[in-house]
């Protein structure tokens, strides 16, 4: 290996974490301005039309983290399970 393929291998660990991040940024700035918009044209007053992405976002946040949560617990039963089968 040459000493720049050892310094890409070093180095991707770091930059794919950032460029998910830099694109989950910028997919919810997208995200929140479209659906401000979109409240507006719906005829939400224009001051309380930011509460209308933040609370939809929230709520997508929220079941991303009950997801991961609840599939993490299954997971732990079903291993619990498994144990008791085989004592």
């Amino acid at each position: 290996m040459t000493n720049f393929s050892l310094r890409a291998i070093r180095t991707q660990p770091r930059a794919v974490p950032f460029a998910l991040a830099l694109t989950i940024l910028a997919l919810l700035v997208f995200s929140f301005a479209a659906v401000r918009d979109f409240a507006v044209q719906a005829g939400i007053p224009e001051h309380l039309a930011w509460l209308f992405p933040v609370l939809i976002d929230g709520m997508i946040a929220g079941s991303i983290i009950a997801m991961l949560l609840l599939r993490h617990l299954a997971t732990r039963e079903q291993r619990a399970g498994a144990e008791a089968k085989r004592n």
